[in-house]
């Protein structure tokens, strides 16, 4: 989970794009697990869950100019995380993912 000290916490970044704000992601509260091998309490997600994380058109002229005639975009994330089961935690590693959506302004 993020803020999980000495492991890597998921994190996600969104590819900056002209016109476009993106808000930090929200996280949903992390369940406290104690870590038998290391005889330590860590942040984990357990369970299935959701990250929500908000993109915007930018207000302002020149997001507005960025944004002129585009009709379609694309938005690029990429999620970093590292896995742990009960005995062990394996490398970290990410997955990147694209949304098509439709601009209308």
């Amino acid at each position: 989970a993020p803020n999980g000290s000495g492991y890597v916490p998921f994190t996600i970044k969104l590819e900056p794009q002209p016109g476009v704000v993106v808000r930090a992601a929200q996280f949903p509260k992390p369940e406290d697990y104690f870590f038998k091998p290391l005889n330590e309490n860590v942040p984990v997600y357990q369970h299935p869950f959701r990250i929500g994380q908000d993109v915007m058109l930018e207000p302002s002229k020149a997001g507005s100019a960025a944004l002129k005639g585009v009709t379609t975009m694309t938005i690029v994330g990429t999620l970093h995380y590292q896995a742990c089961d009960d005995t062990a935690c394996f490398p970290p590693d990410k997955v990147s993912a694209t949304a098509k959506i439709s601009v209308k302004k």
